[in-house]
């Protein structure tokens, strides 16, 4: 763990405590900040490719398939949008 790590608790926190008091649920509230943290992460951190062989390696064959033809793809371009604004 190191300062980068506690910087994506304060966002999920910061996103959890925002969720809540809009939905006024405390469970959709934390769902939806550990999605947008997930999101959030993933946009900070693109995989090299010995990173994205390793994230792969455990899924089942379709679903690594599914992933990588339709997918990432989109991810790629999606994530590259949000980078760009």
């Amino acid at each position: 763990l190191n300062f980068a790590h506690g910087s994506l608790y304060m966002v999920g926190a910061f996103l959890a405590a925002w969720l809540v008091g809009l939905s006024g649920s405390f469970v959709w509230g934390v769902l939806g900040a550990i999605a947008l943290t997930a999101v959030f992460g993933m946009l900070l951190e693109p995989l090299d490719d010995d990173d994205r062989a390793f994230m792969l390696a455990p899924l089942p064959p379709p679903v690594r398939e599914l992933w990588t033809t339709m997918g990432e793809p989109g991810w790629q371009q999606y994530s590259a949008q949000l980078r760009a604004a």
